[in-house]
């Protein structure tokens, strides 16, 4: 550390000496910049060219763009209904991987910003706009999440917010993540999650990845249930379940994914 910093020591003082000199007097002019420039260029390996605004597409020309001709019946394609005979089939438990449902499934397209819209799978494809949330996603992501009415509190005190639940990741911010195993997805889903949250803005919907289990384990899911008063229900006590931070929603099922080859029944 010693020697790299003497070394240099020289050369850091007459930059610094500069640096004052043109902060002093607006009126001096570098005129090796352009030159300068160009040579951080070619050494960065960035090319020289000026920036420029990506086109604007329509969603339903993004989502065939991101694709890439992948057949329509696999977007199409509904969970399986829970019932004795599908139970039957699930022959191995440690195959499977299940999660708490709260809404319905959406497939999410950010197309930059706040440039967010939801398709609910149905053909004919029809995207609408993601209106009355305050949330950012990068170009070219695409999610399969539910849009989840979360609460904090109890009684007079309760507050409602909307936010994003992700089931599943398919393209995150340019990268096709379809053919990484289910936990491997879901592991880049939440650092993807982190990355574009951004937890001081309080005033923006929260997006999360849903909590996944074990099947095996699916008790654990039974201690986060618990009775609560929500607002609306008139005073009657219902089923909620509590999430990493304290917010609840109201259950609708579970889902129930089957990690190797074959359908995933869903309840």
């Amino acid at each position: 550390m010693v020697q790299s910093n003497e070394c240099h020591a020289a050369a850091q003082v007459k930059a610094l000496a500069k640096i004052h000199a043109f902060i002093r007097d607006p009126n001096l002019n570098e005129t090796r910049q352009a030159e300068i420039r160009k040579e951080c260029l070619r050494l960065w390996g960035i090319p020289d060219k000026a920036r420029i605004a990506p086109s604007t597409m329509d969603p339903k020309s993004k989502f065939s763009e991101l694709i890439q001709g992948t057949d329509m019946e696999t977007f199409g394609y509904k969970p399986t209904l829970l019932s004795a005979q599908v139970i039957e089939k699930i022959s191995h438990v440690l195959d499977y991987r299940c999660m708490v449902a709260g809404g319905q499934q959406y497939f999410l397209l950010g197309m930059g910003k706040c440039q967010i819209y939801l398709w609910d799978g149905t053909i004919p494809m029809r995207w609408r706009k993601l209106e009355s949330f305050k949330t950012e996603l990068p170009r070219d992501s695409l999610l399969l999440v539910e849009i989840i009415q979360e609460l904090k509190g109890e009684g007079k005190a309760q507050r409602r917010i909307s936010s994003i639940h992700i089931l599943d990741g398919l393209i995150l911010n340019g990268t096709d993540i379809r053919e990484q195993h289910f936990n491997q997805r879901i592991q880049m889903a939440e650092k993807f999650v982190k990355a574009v949250s951004k937890r001081s803005r309080s005033d923006m919907n929260p997006i999360r990845v849903k909590e996944v289990y074990r099947l095996e384990e699916m008790e654990r899911i039974f201690v986060r249930l618990e009775m609560k008063i929500t607002k609306g229900s008139s005073g009657m006590p219902r089923l909620s379940y509590t999430g990493r931070d304290d917010r609840h929603f109201l259950p609708t099922g579970l889902h129930i994914i089957k990690t190797v080859n074959g359908r995933c029944p869903s309840l």
